[in-house]
């Protein structure tokens, strides 16, 4: 069985996406479920039924959920933030720049020296902004979607179990062709909204009352 090599790959493409307005997607292994109590070579010497198998796409169930939309959302925000940021710092740099072009001839050397400290000094600190802003989304990004693809693997696995699957394959893992009967996004999908909808609205538990000290002579 090859490696969890899908999410490392769409990950890579998520960083472009992010900035275009497209949905984030993310992939995962073969999801294997009910297999427990079955071996390779018990199907290999025969056995009386056959194999239920499933597949579910990751990035629809992204595209579609509401935890996946709100993910994106998320993404987002924060791109755009640190994006207006770096834009307003831009801005700065820019009029400096401009500020220097225009007046340095008619400033004093003392004045124009201090201006150009100044203007390389903003520019080695918004370089460094930016790759700290780049490297800050990349980590964002490979959170959420590891955060995803663990909820979702956790819905398609408790799908599998409830339902008898013998494995379920994610749907952009090489395969080359699938009728819809074995596709499982879309209930893979509604479970994933329930799971998320009964987690935020389970009340949050209270904590646990501190031991009592009992006084001195009592037992």
């Amino acid at each position: 069985m090859r490696g969890c090599h899908v999410t490392a790959r769409l990950v890579a493409g998520v960083r472009a996406r992010v900035a275009q307005g497209v949905t984030l997607g993310l992939g995962a292994c073969l999801l294997l479920a009910g297999m427990g109590r079955l071996s390779l070579p018990a199907y290999a010497q025969g056995q009386s039924s056959a194999p239920k198998i499933g597949v579910v796409d990751f990035q629809r169930v992204i595209e579609r959920s509401i935890a996946g939309k709100q993910a994106y959302e998320q993404l987002k925000a924060i791109f755009n933030d640190k994006q207006q940021i770096i834009q307003t710092r831009q801005e700065a740099l820019q009029k400096l720049r401009d500020e220097l072009e225009r007046r340095g001839p008619l400033m004093a050397a003392a004045v124009r020296r201090e201006r150009e400290e100044t203007f390389q000094k903003e520019g080695r600190e918004l370089r460094r902004l930016v790759a700290d802003s780049r490297d800050d989304m990349r980590r964002e990004e490979n959170d959420t979607n590891l955060r995803l693809a663990r909820e979702i693997m956790q819905i398609s696995r408790g799908l599998g179990e409830r339902l008898g699957f013998t494995i379920i394959l994610e749907a952009k893992e090489s395969i080359v062709y699938f009728t819809k009967a074995i596709d499982l996004t879309e209930q893979v999908t509604v479970a994933y909204d329930r799971m998320k909808e009964e987690a935020a609205n389970k009340p949050p538990q209270k904590p646990a009352a501190p031991p009592t000290k009992s006084k001195p002579g009592q037992k």
